[in-house]
């Protein structure tokens, strides 16, 4: 709603540049000029706005690197899920997993792929080092 009332002040703002414009002359030149002028700036100040929104959005998702989540929907095999971070669900993967990540289980946030976290569960099942008694890992 807010980019729509910013859209209509431009616009409104742009009409009453040009009007004053046509007011001072009616030589089409600097009309063109004008408009032209009008066009540039806007259209810069549009893309620098787009670009630095898309900024802190990467900045965001970079910062969860390293960070843990818990699985919400399970991850399978080359697939995605979702996992929850500081209260936020966001799409996961994990490519390097060779098992399927099941709901509840805390996983590690090792990269980003677009909008995709990329994540390693924490231990991995079956290891000896989970399965092995207290006795067995004083051996390891």
């Amino acid at each position: 709603m807010k980019a729509f009332w910013l859209l209509v002040t431009a616009v409104i703002l742009a009409a009453a540049l040009m009007g004053a414009i046509f007011l001072l002359t009616e030589d089409w030149r600097a009309q063109f000029i004008g408009f032209s002028a009008l066009a540039a700036g806007s259209g810069w100040a549009g893309a620098w706005r787009w670009w630095q929104q898309n900024k802190r959005k990467r900045n965001l998702r970079q910062g969860l690197i390293g960070r843990l989540a818990e699985v919400q929907r399970g991850i399978l095999q080359d697939q995605r899920g979702e996992v929850l971070v500081d209260g936020v669900l966001w799409v996961a993967a994990a490519p390097k997993s060779r098992r399927d990540l099941l709901r509840g289980e805390q996983v590690k946030i090792t990269g980003v792929d677009g909008v995709v976290l990329l994540v390693e569960p924490l231990a991995e099942k079956n290891s000896p080092a989970l399965s092995a008694g207290e006795g067995d890992l004083k051996r390891l």
